[in-house]
């Protein structure tokens, strides 16, 4: 599968040229400092030196760059052959200018292979140069798939929150509904208003924002306070609720409408099918 080099590493980006120039500036100072208390090259043969290199790695990025599409074994081979082949045009160039610009070092003997002395070096200079760039742009790429990864999941964990929120309950809204109709043919008037004010302050306060965004604990028992007071209309003597809150915990920040689901939960699947009903304890300590 093709992995594609980062933007940062484009040889025609900004980003990339100002490296270049950082790293070559660098290697001039240290290659200079090197040598001790030897008598180093000529500045101008020094200065000839990086820019061949210079030219020879940004030629070399160019044409891994080309490959960007294809798969990491087709760059790696077209990496190994460009290290090879602009590792003897980086002698050839410096040699040229050494000879017949800066007229230093001249052989008595010029012959088609002297321009090519010392390639093998300039190749494993620019293998080294090559490994470094594949390693920045593997390990970017990384942590680029690390990122997505993350959102990802993010994105799903409040996708989940989301449809939760949404379905909030089809199932709780039925039963409410019907409570209320049951009461209404029973002409019970005042516990239809009452379990309908205590629906609607319920719905105002799940509904009223993003399922994602976190509340404090205290909001968020209050919420859950609100639907169990439906709850109580319609189950009566055969709902009890315990409660055993630290109120060092109220500004807690938690997940939206993440407790009314549990109690609803409780209702449903215990409370609701016993007889003698039962008890429910929610604690926060």
């Amino acid at each position: 599968m093709p992995s594609p080099i980062p933007d940062h590493l484009n040889p025609y980006g900004k980003k990339f040229i100002l490296f270049q120039l950082v790293f070559w500036f660098l290697y001039f100072f240290v290659y200079r400092s090197l040598w001790f208390s030897y008598t180093p090259p000529a500045v101008s043969w020094s200065a000839a030196y990086m820019f061949t290199g210079w030219l020879s790695t940004t030629l070399l990025a160019m044409t891994i760059w080309s490959t960007r599409r294809k798969s990491f074994k087709t760059q790696i081979m077209v990496g190994g052959l460009g290290c090879v082949f602009f590792g003897v045009l980086w002698r050839v160039n410096i040699h040229a200018i050494e000879w017949h610009i800066l007229e230093v070092d001249i052989p008595e003997v010029i012959t088609p292979f002297a321009y090519i002395h010392n390639g093998f070096f300039a190749t494993v200079h620019l293998m080294a140069w090559s490994a470094g760039y594949f390693l920045i742009a593997y390990y970017t790429q990384y942590l680029h798939q690390q990122e997505r990864a993350a959102k990802a999941e993010l994105l799903a964990k409040e996708a989940q929150i989301k449809l939760l929120h949404l379905q909030i309950s089809p199932h709780f809204l039925f039963n409410v509904l019907n409570s209320l109709d049951t009461l209404l043919i029973k002409e019970n008037i005042n516990e239809s208003r009452e379990m309908l004010s205590k629906l609607s302050l319920f719905l105002r306060q799940t509904l009223s924002e993003e399922p994602t965004h976190k509340i404090t604990l205290k909001e968020e028992i209050e919420r859950t306070k609100s639907y169990l007071d439906i709850e109580l209309v319609r189950f009566r003597d055969k709902l009890k609720i315990n409660w055993n809150c630290d109120p060092k915990l109220d500004e807690f920040s938690v997940p939206s409408l993440i407790l009314q689901p549990i109690v609803e939960n409780a209702i449903k699947h215990c409370v609701g099918k016993s007889m003698h009903g039962g008890i429910i304890e929610i604690e926060a300590i």
